[in-house]
Order: structure tokens, then C-alpha cells, then sequence
């Protein structure tokens, strides 16, 4: 706890927002961001929440979308400096 890793989805999408503008609120617009992606990305697993096969299959759809959204951030942000 004394030591916070840096490579979390959040924290890489506050260096990103810091890269790109000096706005003083930048972690403000990283929730802004996080939240509504996280909401546009959960939204359906509500809808579908009676179905146990679509709702297992939209899990694995989200850990995909996830992986690939982490990898390109973290490569976009690494490989930039």
C-alpha cells in the first residue's frame, strides 16, 4: 500500500490525459472517462442478466475488450516515450 503500482488502467489513462493537456483536472476527467466507459460496457450485461448463456458469454466479451483496450494504452503510452 506504500508503493502504488503505476500501470493501472486508471493511472494510464491520467498520464495519457497529462501527456496530452495540462489541465489541473485531469483526475476528474479520468473518472469521467473510466465511469462511462465501465457503464456503456455493463449496461448490456444488466439487460441480459435472465440469460446465464449470453451473460457468461458477455462476461468473456469483457474481459477481451479489457485486454485489448490495456495492451493498446499501455503500448501507446510506453512505446511514445
Amino acid at each position: 500500500p506504500l508503493l502504488p503500482d503505476e500501470n493501472h488502467f486508471h493511472m494510464l489513462i491520467f498520464k495519457i490525459l497529462n501527456k496530452n493537456n495540462n489541465l489541473r483536472k485531469n483526475n476528474y476527467w479520468t473518472s469521467i472517462y473510466i465511469n462511462t466507459g465501465y457503464s456503456m460496457l455493463i449496461l448490456p450485461g444488466i439487460y441480459f442478466m435472465h440469460d446465464p448463456i449470453i451473460s457468461r458469454y458477455w462476461f468473456f466479451i469483457l474481459l477481451i475488450i479489457y485486454s485489448l483496450l490495456y495492451s493498446t494504452i499501455f503500448k501507446k503510452l510506453y512505446n511514445d516515450i
